[in-house]
This record gives C-alpha cells, structure tokens and sequence, in this order.
C-alpha cells in the first residue's frame, strides 16, 4: 500500500484529503508543518508527500529541498492556494512531481501520485538487495540488472 503524507497547516485540507485518499486506498498520514514532516520521515517510510508551500514554520520549497536530500526517493507534490509561475517553476527544479493549485481535482492528484508511487516501491525492494558498490548506478540499470525477465540479455552480453 502506498504510504501518503499530507503537509498543510490548514487542517480542513489535511483532513479531507486523508479521508478522500485512504479511501481510494492509500495509508495516509498528516503533518501540520516542516519540523513534525520531517520528523515523521525519520521515524517511517513514506512514499509520496502532499507538500503545502506556504507553512508556518518554513517555506514548503526549502521544506521540498531539504525532503530531496536527506529522503531522495520520497516523491513530493507541492501544492499551493497563490500559485505563481515563479514557485512552479523553482519546485519543478527542485525535484517536485507535480504543482497543483487548490482547490483541486483529486483525479489530478491520484494520476500524479499513483504510477510513480509503483516505481518507489520496486526500487526500494532492488535497492534493498542490491550489492554496495552498485548503488551509484541508475534504477534502471539495477532493474535491468536484478530483473528475472532480464537474465537472457545479460547472459548475451556476458
């Protein structure tokens, strides 16, 4: 099950997407600003975070840099209620998924969350088995590597 982290200092937002995803199937989880986000990441794993831009205690595109450091595998979607090219533009560079305005459609979240979740899931599961000095090497190669599917090209490249 996809592990989902909502961050909003407004709690109506956190409350209704928490329900509104949990119902569509994913675990969902709550925080209502940069420090509790981070903790709750050092404390479980999470696959994808709802990430608000305008918090009390940081700015969600700092919060975003930080999450892309210390947790690269985390996706993150910011969202906004002032949206501005400017800050869509800043969290594209920093490794943002996506940028939604509020009010939003949750059918925009969901396709925005769903697909790349999958591939979180089975890079975690390959980087978990994978020898050390492969860990530089890109998902794709250490799929391709690690894939059952694969092993009739490698032995013909062997």
């Amino acid at each position: 099950m996809t592990s989902l982290m909502i961050v909003d200092d407004e709690y109506l937002i956190r409350y209704s997407l928490q329900i509104l995803l949990e119902q569509e199937g994913f675990s969902a989880t709550t925080a209502s600003s940069g420090q509790e986000a981070l903790g709750t990441l050092n404390e479980r794993t999470i696959d994808a975070i709802i990430l608000d831009i305008d918090l009390p205690d940081v700015n969600g595109l700092d919060l975003l840099k930080t999450i892309r450091e210390q947790h690269p595998s985390v996706m993150v979607i910011m969202i906004t209620g002032d949206p501005n090219e400017q800050g869509r533009t800043k969290a594209r560079g920093l490794g943002a998924r996506g940028y939604i305005e509020k009010p939003f459609d949750l059918e925009r979240l969901k396709d925005l969350i769903e697909p790349p979740c999958s591939e979180v899931t089975i890079y975690r599961g390959i980087c978990n088995e994978i020898d050390p000095h492969e860990q530089d090497m890109g998902v794709s190669t250490r799929l391709h590597r690690h894939s059952p599917a694969a092993a009739p090209q490698r032995e013909t490249i062997h």
